[in-house]
Order: structure tokens, then sequence, then C-alpha cells
């Protein structure tokens, strides 16, 4: 291969996530008409908070329509994970907003969170969205935007009335849809990649996804189980936890990483909902702390460690 194709190639996962960025700031401030040009002609969205649209024009239209003035809009996109294969990307990806009314003297404000799942095409004018899914699952507070959104799913098992999610992992999640990726990042990116496979196998109540990414003998200590030591009893675990939870968002914040050969050391600061003020708006406050230790097992990295940490909001 040659180094330009070979740098075409390493750049896919870029590219598409420069196409998400710009769409989720768009989102954030509501001038979505300057990125009808991202999607494809006959995109697809399925929106929990939205409805569903099918067509560039309608997604566009149908987003623009439902979004209620805000004073104050700061949205977080996290955990972010893209598989690229022959023209296709699948990404999967958090959002974290803040909707607040500025008060003059303070703030009064909203939160929210939900995951997604794209589909990307690669075309003559580059990458294009080709589906987009949003799952809300939480919100908090009163402002205008969000009153309009449907609840949240937050009871598990079916009754004749259920809503379905928008979202199912086995299907949408891009280790099921392009197990193996065509590009190879360099080992920080693989390393944060492991952790975000984690907090999204937890999430989403798709513990199979975590069979390949813990070493055999990983011990754990995290709220609220405390430790743990092995990969099935961990499993098990976190299985017998999940069930009759409906949501978990473990959203990444900033991060630190040391590696040292096939060892490696990862820090990450989860972001959780706090009493933002004007002071705080754009500082980066948060509440919990993981520290994790991996290593590499023929080329993988997995996790061996990790200790979970709660305490009160701090800045990094």
């Amino acid at each position: 291969m040659s180094t330009d194709n070979q740098m075409k190639k390493q750049s896919n996962r870029k590219e598409i996530s420069e196409v998400f960025s710009q769409f989720a700031k768009a989102y954030e401030t509501g001038e979505l008409t300057s990125i009808k040009h991202l999607f494809l002609k006959d995109a697809k969205a399925s929106l929990s908070n939205h409805g569903n649209f099918e067509g560039r024009e309608a997604i566009i239209e149908g987003l623009s329509s439902s979004l209620v003035p805000v004073d104050v809009a700061r949205h977080y996109v996290t955990n972010e994970y893209i598989a690229v294969a022959t023209g296709v990307g699948q990404q999967s990806a958090y959002l974290t907003g803040i909707l607040a009314d500025d008060l003059g003297e303070r703030l009064d404000p909203s939160w929210y969170s939900g995951h997604y799942t794209n589909t990307y095409e690669h075309t003559d004018e580059g990458w294009k969205i080709a589906a987009i899914r949003f799952e809300l699952d939480w919100k908090i507070g009163n402002h205008s935007r969000i009153r309009q959104w449907e609840e949240p799913i937050d009871k598990l098992g079916w009754n004749p009335n259920v809503k379905l999610p928008h979202i199912i992992s086995g299907l949408d999640a891009p280790w099921h849809v392009i197990p193996h990726s065509e590009e190879k990042d360099s080992n920080e990116v693989q390393i944060l990649d492991v952790f975000t496979r984690y907090t999204w196998a937890v999430d989403q109540w798709d513990i199979g996804l975590l069979g390949d990414i813990l070493t055999d003998d990983i011990a754990t200590n995290v709220v609220p189980f405390g430790e743990v030591t092995g990969r099935r009893e961990f499993m098990t675990t976190l299985q017998t936890f999940r069930t009759g939870r409906v949501n978990l968002h473990h959203v990444i914040g900033d991060y630190r990483i040391e590696i040292n050969g096939d060892k490696a050391k990862l820090q990450v600061y989860r972001l959780v909902p706090y009493n933002v003020s004007k002071e705080l708006l754009d500082k980066n406050i948060y509440g919990a702390t993981y520290n994790c230790s991996l290593r590499r097992e023929e080329g993988v990295w997995k996790l061996e460690r990790f200790d979970y940490t709660e305490g009160e909001l701090f800045e990094v």
C-alpha cells in the first residue's frame, strides 16, 4: 500500500468524527440548515426525542421545527468509537446536554443525556451520514425544550403500550456492525477504545462485548459491589447488577494514559450532572474517577484492573 493510500485510510475515523462534530454543533446552536450537505439525500433518522424522518430535507426540517430557543446550551460529545470497512463507517457516541435559562444573577439549568449509533457512507464528496439514531436516556429539569420530549424508557419488560427503543446494541453497536475495523490506530487510541467499549457494554446491557477486552485475572473495585476478581465473576456480577436497571450512562471526560511496553495506565474522569453556574459553565467539572491498568495480550489491549471512586465535584 502506498503511503498516500495508507494515510487516507488512517484518516477515515477522524473525517467521520469531524462530520459528526459539525452535526452536533449545529444541533447545539439550532442552526441546522447549514449542515444539510452532511446527509445523503435518502438518509434516515430515528430519534426518540424527535421522531422518525426519511430524507435529508425531512431530517433538517423535523429537527429545526422542534428546537425551542434556549438562552444557554452546552453539548458534550463523548465515548465516541468509529469502525470503518469498505467505504462504510459505524459510530457510537454519547451526548450530554445542558440547557439553561439565564435569570441574570444565576442560571436555571436542565440536563439530558443519550446515546447515538450512526452509519456513514463514503462518497466522491467525502463521508456522509446515511442513518442517525438517538436514544434519550434521561432528562432532569423543566426547560421548555425538553418538556416536549417523550419520557425516556424507565421500565423493563413488555406490555401492550410499551415504547420500543430506537437503538438495540446487538444490531447497531459498531463492534457488531463492523467487528474488524480496517484501521489500526495508535496504542493510546486503542486503549481509550477498550474503555469506551466497556462503558457501552455496561450501559447498553451488552455484557457479551466485554469478553474480548478483559483479562482472565481482572481485578476490580467498583461501586456498589466492591472487589471482584476474575473475568467470569466480574461479568456475571455486572449482568446481575444491570438486570432491572434501564438507564446507565458512564460519560468519559478528560483522561490520561501512560504506556510502558505491554503495560498501560489509564485515568478517566466521569462527567455527572451538577448545579451548574455561570462561573462553572465552561470549566471541566467531574464527579468520579476510574483508575485502570491494561496489558497487551497477543497484540490486543485488555483491562486487567480498575478502581472506581466517587466523590465531591472537582475541576481538571
